[in-house]
């Protein structure tokens, strides 16, 4: 079933039932925004798509603590939306109980999270599958989170977005928690003070992340650009990076040495 919605009234049975529906979102005058979406996590969200239409060169935008805040089995598709959040732009949660969301699609969704300090994500698919992030602009995020923030997710694939905030940032892309099958290529990565790409776990809590592939991106003005700990299968190759370092392994107390790691070639500029 598709659906316009033009109204704040159209919206409000979406936000009642989001799932099981497609729907097509075009902007409300005077740049008001359509309220966010939440789920509790008993509820599950499947089937929803909602892509936005451009009207005069404006999208659609979203707004709220969360703008999406998502438990379902998927799949989900969001596409040309604007995301104005004061803490996580777009949170999706596999169910409860080892419940996985399969089928998620981000498409050309700009991202702007209000509190700069504190760990708060632009994007932060947890325990999601198939994972599709592309053509996305992360502009602002928390000081101690991420631009994206993978957990426990398989089978992703990040491309051509751009994750620089407008104040430094401690990570621009982390993956975690037992990723597994993470493709980042043809994507920019700016303003990290600590480092822009954050593979593995730390302390031993978080499981080994394994066959990740960074390839074709740009790294500027961000102190390091990749640090990995206790991977598995990792890929580094045809980076450009004017990083003050570029790959660092860091090891805690009961974690295992990085495996199966390639890196080359990349390029390195000096500022």
């Amino acid at each position: 079933m598709t659906i316009e919605v033009r109204t704040l009234g159209d919206w409000s049975p979406i936000r009642t039932n989001p799932r099981d529906v497609e729907v097509l979102l075009y902007p409300l005058p005077d740049d008001a925004a359509y309220p966010a979406i939440w789920t509790g996590t008993t509820f599950d969200v499947r089937n929803l798509s909602i892509v936005g239409v451009e009207v005069d060169g404006v999208l659609p935008k979203v707004v709220g603590s969360k703008a999406f805040r998502l438990y379902g089995s998927g799949p989900v598709h969001f596409e040309n939306l604007i995301l104005d959040a004061v803490n996580d732009g777009c949170h999706l949660i596999g169910m409860p109980t080892a419940g996985r969301m399969d089928g998620v699609d981000l498409i050309n969704l700009t991202v702007r999270c209000g509190t700069v300090e504190g760990n708060w994500d632009g994007l932060k698919p947890v325990r999601c599958d198939s994972v599709r992030i592309a053509d996305c602009r992360v502009e602002s995020w928390g000081d101690a989170g991420a631009a994206v923030d993978l957990y426990d997710c398989r089978w992703v694939n990040v491309e051509r977005c751009t994750f620089s905030a407008f104040s430094p940032v401690d990570h621009c892309l982390m993956a975690k928690g037992g990723c597994d099958g993470v493709s980042v290529a043809s994507c920019v990565f700016g303003n990290a003070i600590n480092t822009a790409i954050y593979a593995g776990g730390d302390g031993g809590f978080y499981p080994t992340v394994r066959g990740m592939t960074v390839e074709r991106n740009e790294f500027r003005c961000n102190e390091r650009a990749i640090t990995m700990i206790a991977v598995d299968g990792l890929t580094i190759r045809d980076n450009l990076s004017d990083s003050r370092e570029f790959v660092r392994e860091q090891n805690f107390a009961g974690q295992p040495t990085c495996q199966n790691v390639s890196i080359g070639p990349n390029t390195y500029v000096e500022k």
